[in-house]
């Protein structure tokens, strides 16, 4: 299997490290920052296959990130995870799953088996 790379958008560092633990331990690729700004620059600079992003952070918000992949056409699996109230305005994205904060790291990693049809 060819290791994706799965952008994490989270500013929670204890949620970074789950993330990058649980990714790697399933052969995927983890790629972290922690604003929108950060997630900004790498879907600019190098190739990734599925973006996890919270919504709401500091310096730029996930909102602005998903516009960014709107207007920019990138094809890329969307997850939203927040712990905040999701707003009717995600629906006017392409989005592959909303996951409610606090979650199941077992069930999101099996999602995202299923979004590249890998084995669980």
């Amino acid at each position: 299997m060819n290791k994706k790379n799965i952008l994490i958008v989270e500013d929670e560092i204890h949620l970074q490290e789950t993330w990058e633990e649980m990714l790697i331990h399933f052969n995927y690729n983890p790629v972290i920052t922690s604003n929108g700004f950060e997630a900004i620059s790498k879907l600019n600079e190098q190739s990734l296959d599925a973006i996890i992003t919270d919504l709401h952070m500091p310096i730029m918000d996930g909102y602005l990130v998903l516009d960014h992949i709107k207007n920019n056409n990138l094809n890329i699996v969307t997850v939203v995870c927040s712990g905040q109230t999701i707003s009717e305005k995600l629906s006017t994205y392409e989005i592959a799953k909303v996951i409610n904060k606090p979650f199941d790291m077992i069930k999101v990693i099996q999602e995202l088996h299923l979004f590249f049809n890998d084995d669980c």
